[in-house]
């Protein structure tokens, strides 16, 4: 996986390898399930964020923003990650220009996440990148 100016990749398949050894058989199932909730709700909370970011409201940004680490975390989508913390850090303090800029960059790195896992063989629907 290709890594960022700051040597962030986008998505780390050692994630994703590790749970299939761990669960075997059941693994296809398991992970597509895992994917599909990612997706969607990671594709909900950029459109919120987004909408956030536009009102200045920097309270609701930082939550949005610390749901999305969180989940890009267990998958091991490592950039948007990067980009959630560096999000929710500056939503804390209370700064949100630059914000709507940080969560097209953070929607970009969904989209390539999303195409890591589909070179991976994990299914994601191809809509749930949303829309701004």
């Amino acid at each position: 996986m290709s890594a960022d100016a700051s040597g962030v990749r986008v998505f780390n398949p050692a994630v994703i390898e590790d749970l299939r050894e761990t669960l075997g058989e059941e693994a296809p199932e398991v992970i597509g399930t895992a994917a599909s909730r990612f997706a969607a709700r990671s594709a909900a909370r950029l459109q919120t964020a987004h909408e956030a970011a536009v009102r200045g409201d920097a309270v609701s940004l930082a939550q949005l923003a610390h749901q999305l680490r969180g989940g890009a975390s267990q998958l091991g989508a490592e950039r948007m990650a990067a980009l959630a913390e560096e999000l929710e850090t500056m939503a804390r303090r209370g700064a949100v220009d630059g914000a709507v800029a940080l969560v097209g960059r953070l929607r970009e790195a969904f989209i390539e996440t999303q195409a890591a896992l589909r070179a991976l063989g994990v299914p994601v629907a191809d809509d749930a990148a949303g829309s701004t």
